[in-house]
């Protein structure tokens, strides 16, 4: 039991560590948000196509937005390189005041009582 539980552990870890261009498919949407996130230093996925030119063949357009601005990032379908990046914007996520009118969120206490007045 013990032998065939460790079989198909081991199987289905090497298929996994096969890479999606290897088995002739996409990486995925997920992976190219995640790949993109990483490129720009983070911030929010706005959206996420699937794209096909001439140039780079199939390749995900994913626009994130974080506090250095909007960018539209290309990430190649199959192999997942960054094929380009192009800020497009200035962000609107950064210094919002919140709901009780704290800028991103923070909050400090000015007077010496340590409350919230």
């Amino acid at each position: 039991m013990k032998k065939s539980i460790i079989a198909t552990l081991v199987l289905s870890l090497s298929v996994a560590a096969v890479p999606a261009h290897a088995k002739g498919g996409y990486i995925g949407g997920q992976r190219a948000a995640a790949i993109a996130k990483a490129k720009v230093g983070g911030g929010k996925i706005d959206d996420v196509d699937l794209e096909h030119s001439r140039r780079y063949g199939a390749y995900y357009e994913v626009d994130v937005d974080n506090c250095r601005g909007e960018y539209e990032v290309r990430v190649q379908a199959t192999t997942g390189r960054v094929l380009s990046v192009r800020r497009t914007g200035n962000s609107d996520d950064c210094h919002r005041p919140s709901r009780h009118g704290h800028r991103s969120g923070h909050y400090h206490d000015y007077d010496d009582d340590h409350d919230d007045d």
